[in-house]
């Protein structure tokens, strides 16, 4: 899921160009794909979301990872936040 999120928010699939073994590697050892910081330091309330959503999905230990219900949560709530700012 948090590779849906980074694709909607680069436009590029995480870590192309990269062999898919070295791409297997730096996911084990619990690296990320590069998100510009563009994207990292936007005010958009939108991009925000997702990117929190996607690193809820993108934490290393398993049991500490978000649930595909905790990120729809997440989500919907800030769906309402930002339809209905304060």
């Amino acid at each position: 899921m948090g590779n849906l999120f980074y694709v909607l928010l680069t436009s590029t699939w995480p870590w192309e160009g990269i062999e898919e073994r070295e791409a297997q590697q730096l996911v084990m050892e619990g690296k990320r794909p590069y998100v510009d910081d563009s994207i990292r330091d936007s005010q958009s309330p939108l991009d925000q979301a997702l990117r929190k959503a996607m690193d809820m999905c993108y934490v290393q230990d398993p049991s500490k990872r978000a649930t595909a219900k905790e990120v729809l949560s997440f989500l919907t709530n800030e769906q309402n936040r930002i339809r209905s700012p304060s």
